[in-house]
C-alpha cells in the first residue's frame, strides 16, 4: 500500500474476532506505512462486543464453533491487542486537526435508528432496544461538529 498520513479501517478485519485473528491483523497494521492507523470493529469482530459474547457463552455454539474454545478471559479485553493502531468504539480522536469519531454501528434501513454492527449482524436478527436507540441519539448529538465520522455501514 502507498504511504499515507492516516489509514482508517472501518471493520471486518477478522472472521470471528478470535485473539489470534486480532493479533495477525495488528501485525499487518504494524507493517503499513501510515503515520496514524485508526480502527473500528465490524460485525465480524464478535469478541469486541462483551454483551453479545456474554449471551453467546450461555447458548449452543453451533453457529460459531471456534468461539466455543474461548474462555471469557480470552476475549475480556481483546481490543487491547490492537497496539499498532488507535481503536475507536463510541469514542473520538483528533489527528492532524481532524476530529474523527468511530463507532461499530450500522444504519437500519437508512433511517436515524441504528444498531451496533456486531450486535445485530452476529445475532442473525435485528434487535431494537430503546436504550440502544437512546444511546445512539445521544452520541449523534455529541458529535454534530465532527469533521469525519467512521462507521461500518453507509
Amino acid at each position: 500500500m502507498p504511504y499515507g498520513d492516516i489509514l482508517l479501517h472501518t471493520g471486518d478485519f477478522t472472521e470471528l474476532g478470535l485473539p489470534s485473528e486480532v493479533k495477525k491483523f495488528n501485525d499487518w497494521l504494524g507493517n503499513l506505512p501510515y503515520e496514524y492507523k485508526i480502527v473500528i470493529a465490524g460485525n465480524h469482530e464478535l469478541t469486541f462486543d462483551k454483551e453479545f459474547m456474554a449471551d453467546l457463552v450461555k447458548q449452543d455454539y453451533y453457529r460459531f464453533p471456534s468461539v466455543s474454545k474461548l474462555k471469557p478471559e480470552d476475549f475480556d479485553n481483546v481490543q487491547s491487542l490492537l497496539t499498532n493502531s488507535i481503536y475507536l468504539q463510541d469514542s473520538e480522536v483528533t489527528v492532524k486537526g481532524f476530529r474523527i469519531y468511530g463507532a461499530p454501528w450500522l444504519a437500519l434501513f437508512s433511517c436515524i435508528l441504528s444498531l451496533r454492527a456486531f450486535k445485530s449482524a452476529a445475532s442473525g436478527f435485528v434487535r431494537l432496544k430503546g436504550k440502544e436507540t437512546a444511546y445512539r441519539e445521544d452520541r449523534l448529538r455529541k458529535i454534530q461538529k465532527l469533521i469525519l465520522l467512521a462507521d461500518l455501514g453507509p
